[in-house]
């Protein structure tokens, strides 16, 4: 498809409102409102009512449980959809079809279908996206999909659906701004995608998340289900933190009266941007203390890293996150630089004075382009790029040519 037709089809758009570039809005059912997405769906036939649904809300691990859970779909045979946010590479990362991301020519024929519908309809960015899935599902025939929420889960866009199983990954603090600055808060929000009568699956977590869970699933009656213990191979090379998601989603599997055969396991993979590897590179979406406290132990834990004699961690994080947090997790003696994105909805003056309050607490050096980069790269040391989906999108492909 010409590139030309793609960036009309997103320009259009990204002429609605976006909440990941508005960082600022107010968390309120006025602004994250599903009457908009409600209201396009009853005219597209509600199309997310055409196929079954997982879904899945949590701070940490929600994206790699879902394509977990997706790909165990897969190889059990069963057309499969998969939906995550955000996107890294390019849009298209938030579609899946048994495994498969879709190509531009559905993409674009999705949205056009969508924007169409809704030309009298005020939708977010976020609603689209949503609404393009359901609409290549009921599309493609899939079975069952797997949705990922995109921000806390109460007045998520994907909360419409009527799920025949829901996941609640670790819940710790992230968007503290929108979702509360306590635990309970914060887990009362991902809870709302507890539905009545629908089973919900939950590791055990911190006091007040365990409380919120199980009192929601009381109210609401819906079985708890604790996590189940699966044996992984250790040919399959897991960080910790990924064990834990993918016995998620074998436990879902096994709910779901899936085939969770070790032969089965073996076949399984990280999906992109979650401890990513390749030689001496790392890429992993760690963008608060909690998910950095976990890739610093799975960095340690991996033993092959341990030839690097020197770590790197370039990173970059919104000005908006507990940036003085996410640094005190990464250790004193591994080599700190932020990486300036240049994002044009955060502003250069922004992102500078970010990197100057980081710097006066933890020695950071300044990166300002790729050929920054370039000259401090050395294939005897291992450099680890985090903090932000947006750094790995932007620099994943220039960075692999250095190897």
């Amino acid at each position: 498809m010409k590139k030309a037709t793609i960036n009309k089809t997103l320009d259009k758009l990204y002429a609605r409102t976006d909440f990941a570039k508005r960082r600022q809005a107010v968390y309120s059912s006025k602004n994250y409102s599903q009457a908009g997405i409600k209201k396009l769906c009853r005219k597209l036939g509600n199309p997310q009512d055409h196929f079954k649904t997982v879904h899945i809300a949590g701070t940490k691990g929600k994206g790699s449980t879902a394509s977990f859970l997706a790909d165990i779909l897969h190889q059990n045979h069963i057309n499969t959809g998969l939906y995550l946010s955000p996107h890294i590479i390019d849009e298209r990362d938030r579609f899946f079809i048994n495994n498969k991301k879709i190509s531009w020519t559905v993409f674009t024929k999705a949205c056009r279908t969508i924007e169409k519908a809704a030309k009298d309809i005020n939708l977010t960015v976020f609603d689209v996206f949503t609404a393009m899935a359901f609409w290549i599902f009921k599309q493609k025939n899939i079975t069952i999909a797997v949705i990922e929420t995109g921000l806390g889960g109460r007045l998520d866009s994907t909360n419409i659906i009527k799920p025949v199983l829901s996941i609640i990954t670790p819940v710790n603090y992230d968007h503290t701004d929108k979702l509360g600055n306590t635990l309970k808060a914060i887990a009362s929000e991902k809870a709302g995608i507890i539905k009545k009568n629908i089973p919900c699956i939950s590791p055990d977590q911190a006091r007040p998340v365990n409380a919120v869970i199980k009192k929601t699933c009381r109210r609401r009656n819906s079985k708890y289900i604790p996590l189940q213990s699966f044996r992984i191979p250790e040919t399959l090379f897991l960080p910790p933190f990924q064990k834990q998601n993918l016995q998620l989603a074998l436990t879902a599997a096994s709910r779901l009266k899936l085939d969770t055969g070790y032969k089965l396991i073996k076949k399984l993979s990280l999906p992109f941007g979650r401890y990513t590897k390749k030689k001496n590179i790392i890429f992993d979406g760690a963008h608060n203390p909690f998910a950095m406290q976990n890739l610093v132990h799975s960095v340690k834990k991996d033993k092959t890293n341990r030839k690097f004699f020197r770590k790197n961690i370039i990173f970059y994080l919104y000005p908006d996150k507990k940036s003085i947090a996410f640094l005190k997790e990464i250790p004193a003696a591994w080599k700190k630089y932020y990486y300036l994105l240049g994002l044009d909805y955060i502003g250069n003056a922004a992102e500078t004075a970010a990197y100057n309050k980081i710097n006066k607490r933890f020695h950071t050096q300044l990166l300002t382009d790729f050929h920054d980069i370039k000259k401090i790269f050395n294939k005897k040391e291992l450099f680890i790029f985090t903090g932000s989906f947006s750094l790995i999108g932007k620099l994943y492909k220039k960075v692999l040519r250095l190897l």
